[in-house]
């Protein structure tokens, strides 16, 4: 299995509702990727397909069956069998520094931790944590974008666009599944990021 992969590649969309542990997931995709996933709590199903549509300049179309691998996958996830996903992220909806946080944030291993800091050096502008932390927080896409993962230099586990008690839980999934035996994985560009039950 690989990592979720950014692509630019032009396709016509799709969207759905999913079934999650969470509850309800808003989906919605290109043929390139995932291009959004969030919470039906955030807005309604209707809600997220005009704002997609908006987002995107085109009709998007109503599509359960194109999810089902990515329902299986998030399933096998909250069931702690899947620690990477297969499915590819399409992040044409962030640009600019955005969006090179956003694919720094793709390199963060399950159940690992990484810092705002760390992730704005990573998008090589080191010292814009606060930049950072509100590209954490307008992402498109909970879970396959792990922004989870992305925690305050001080100590908690800070905020998060899904809501802090989704953080909470997505963390200590992670943790559980993993085990709290600690340690630290290179990522390519060098950064360490503490895992599962490391602070």
């Amino acid at each position: 299995m690989t990592e979720p992969r950014p692509s630019d590649s032009p396709a016509g969309a799709w969207f759905a509702a999913l079934d999650s542990v969470l509850g309800p997931l808003s989906a919605a995709a290109t043929g390139a990727g995932v291009i959004a996933l969030k919470r039906q709590g955030e807005s309604s199903l209707d809600e997220f397909a005009w704002h997609l549509e908006a987002a995107l300049g085109e009709r998007v179309e109503h599509r359960p069956d194109r999810f089902a691998v990515l329902q299986v996958e998030l399933d096998e996830y909250f069931a702690g069998a899947r620690t990477r996903f297969d499915a590819s992220v399409d992040l044409r909806l962030v640009r600019g520094f955005a969006r090179l946080v956003l694919e720094a944030t793709l390199a963060i291993p399950y159940g690992s931790r990484a810092t705002y800091g760390e992730l704005a050096a990573e998008a090589g502008s080191p010292g814009a944590a606060r930049a950072a932390g509100t590209a954490q927080a307008r992402s498109p896409m909970i879970i396959l974008v792990p922004c989870h993962r992305v925690v305050p230099a001080g100590g908690g586990i800070g905020g998060y666009g899904g809501g802090e008690d989704v953080k909470a839980f997505l963390l200590e999934l992670e943790r559980t599944t993993l085990g709290s035996r600690a340690r630290t994985v290179g990522l390519t560009r060098g950064s360490r990021y503490r895992t599962g039950g490391s602070r």
